[in-house]
């Protein structure tokens, strides 16, 4: 006979290494290696973010700007994991940018529109740097920021949320009428189907287990660009792309 802590243990959804979901509403998350000491010039705020500047940018340099979304499938990683600061520092070194690495809730304790506002509320948060009536405003975003170079940026899961944000900012405006330059798309969490066959993999499971009431297989908008629901994207990008992604390529061009 099975005992009450037995039925506690039973389990609905199992995608270790990265959670475990328990029949009593428990999940069992990885364990995230944070960085325990802020080293260089970040820092941390209250949306959730870690701000990156090159060592020797001068008191009135302007420079472009980069939002970062980091991977993990939705349901792992952190803007303070070591190995996100790593690339961070990296990344600023080399580009000579200012750099935003956003921190959002995850799932499966959060749904993926909370994920999405948080995103969303990051990038309106350093739009508002953009104009003078504003408050809780970061000194290195108002000091060193070009706002007519702002980029976003994200991989895997984070590729989604750079692909839903450029979304967004076509449909509403930010604030200050901010306009987004370029969009960076590292190997991004994508469910476009492929012309020969259809691999229902662990993204497609991950994606389907936090976005349950998705349409059809794979015809949803936030997760297929080429959904037949998807907006046209020649609205949003300004010169002649092509995207491949699982087999299947679309064009898209100047508006």
């Amino acid at each position: 006979m099975a005992s009450s802590n037995d039925n506690n243990n039973d389990v609905e959804t199992d995608f270790f290494p990265f959670y475990r979901l328990y029949k009593d509403g428990r999940v069992d998350v990885s364990m995230n290696l944070l960085v325990s000491t802020v080293s260089g010039r970040s820092r941390d705020w209250c949306i959730s973010a870690r701000l990156y500047l090159p060592k020797n940018t001068a008191p009135d340099q302007k420079l472009p700007v980069l939002l970062y979304y980091h991977g993990g499938g939705f349901v792992l990683g952190s803007a303070f994991f070591k190995t996100e600061h790593c690339y961070l520092n990296h990344l600023v070194f080399e580009s000579n940018c200012i750099a935003i690495s956003v921190d959002y809730r995850l799932a499966p304790e959060h749904d993926i529109h909370t994920i999405y506002q948080d995103c969303w509320d990051a990038i309106q948060w350093v739009a508002s740097h953009s104009v003078s009536d504003t408050i809780n405003r970061d000194p290195w975003i108002e000091n060193h920021s070009n706002f007519n170079h702002v980029f976003v940026g994200g991989d895997s899961a984070g590729g989604n949320i750079v692909y839903n944000m450029i979304m967004r900012a076509g449909r509403e405006k930010l604030i200050g009428d901010l306009k987004i330059l370029g969009a960076i798309l590292g190997f991004p969490l994508l469910l476009i189907p492929s012309i020969e066959n259809f691999d229902k993999g662990l993204a497609y499971k991950i994606w389907h287990t936090i976005c349950p009431l998705s349409e059809g297989e794979n015809d949803n908008p936030m997760v297929n660009p080429v959904s037949t629901k998807s907006p046209d994207l020649s609205m949003y990008v300004r010169v002649l792309e092509t995207f491949r992604v699982y087999g299947r390529e679309r064009r898209t061009y100047p508006s």
